[in-house]
């Protein structure tokens, strides 16, 4: 019976709910990794150091390197290029994500998640945000378990062209150099005459 269930889900509902997840994680993870670039390096770093978690040199990398890496598996996950290693990619990333949120919780820290790049948050971190996590963890596993889901890793194999992994890195790439390259217009500050 149970392989009824899964065969069902598999040839039924399941790939079109996974193509629908893999855009809306991919699109998440794009939005929160442009977030940081465009809140600025500076903004992003003062909330990795809030947590406590890395030494101040790691933390400055983790700071250049994460919002990189967001935009990258993002746009593959939203684009479908390398839908599986891109799926578990992100759910690396929202695993770490919610290991670091899980333990500034516990430690009774108030501070931003820095989720899009804030370092001043307007509502400090809270416990949904694990639980909002979790929920983007499975649905990535569902990406997972549809495996050929709409993919353009599906057009590119029938077509026996460039390698997957190519295309792949060629479009993850591409996506962060394009956004790393925005120019970020200054923030004016409003100057008291006294």
């Amino acid at each position: 019976m149970s392989s009824g269930i899964i065969a069902f889900l598999v040839s039924g509902p399941l790939p079109v709910a996974a193509v629908v997840i893999r855009v809306v994680v991919g699109a998440i993870l794009l939005v929160a990794g442009t977030a940081k670039i465009r809140a600025g390096e500076s903004s992003f770093f003062k909330v990795v150091l809030a947590y406590d978690l890395l030494p101040t040199f790691f933390a400055r990398w983790l700071a250049r390197l994460l919002p990189l890496a967001e935009i990258g598996v993002g746009g593959l996950l939203i684009l479908g290029l390398l839908a599986i290693p891109a799926a578990f990619a992100g759910m690396l990333l929202l695993a770490a994500f919610t290991g670091a949120t899980a333990l500034a919780l516990a430690q009774g820290k108030q501070i931003p998640c820095g989720c899009f790049g804030q370092s001043e948050s307007v509502r400090p971190m809270r416990w949904t945000i694990l639980l909002r996590n979790l929920v983007l963890i499975v649905g990535l596993l569902a990406v997972v378990a549809a495996a050929r889901n709409l993919a353009v890793d599906d057009l590119i194999a029938g077509l026996g062209a460039t390698p997957q992994w190519l295309a792949g890195l060629g479009v993850a790439s591409a996506l962060a150099l394009s956004v790393r390259s925005v120019p970020v217009p200054k923030r004016q500050h409003a100057v008291s005459i006294s």
